[in-house]
């Protein structure tokens, strides 16, 4: 079943006067379509093994890197530093993470999988990827290149953004 596609609002961005509403923001677009994936996340895949989004994220993350530092995490998984600490714990206190190193500098941390891990993170991830795959496949093989491309664009420019000094810090 397809949704009906509304018109585009940003086909016009090029004129001066053209102004969007907050629903037409692309990151409210973005957010939206996140929060949705998430949910659809948990209900199909994370729930069955008792998981939030926040935890796979951790959790397959440390597993895809290896042993790794606190911080190299709570970058790399674009969750503040506060949720990594209590997501880490919590998968800690259930056995899926251990942590070496200096408890007094949680940025010296290194994180690894435990063996009940790897069994978690191998019984989420085959369906993970086909849920992931599923979803893609809504789209055409070229819409899905040009959403690829569009994603990388975009974050780039977010990159090159961050990296300046902010408009208030110039003043």
């Amino acid at each position: 079943m397809k949704a009906e596609i509304p018109p585009c609002p940003w086909s016009r961005l090029e004129q001066q006067d053209e102004e969007l509403h907050l629903e037409q923001f692309l990151s409210f677009q973005v957010v939206r379509l996140a929060h949705a994936l998430q949910r659809v996340s948990a209900r199909e895949y994370l729930d069955a093994q008792g998981l939030t989004v926040s935890d796979w994220r951790v959790l397959a993350l440390v597993r895809s890197c290896g042993p790794v530092q606190f911080a190299e995490v709570a970058q790399r998984s674009s969750l503040d530093k506060a949720q990594v600490s209590r997501t880490v714990k919590n998968l800690r206190e259930r056995g899926l993470l251990q942590a070496e190193g200096d408890a007094e500098h949680a940025q010296r941390i290194v994180l690894s999988v435990t063996p009940a891990g790897k069994r978690a993170h191998a019984q989420v991830l085959p369906r993970a990827a086909k849920a992931q795959a599923q979803l893609l496949r809504t789209l055409a093989p070229a819409d899905r290149e040009a959403l690829w491309r569009c994603v990388h664009q975009l974050q780039a420019q977010v990159r090159d953004h961050e990296s300046k000094p902010s408009r208030s810090h110039q003043e």
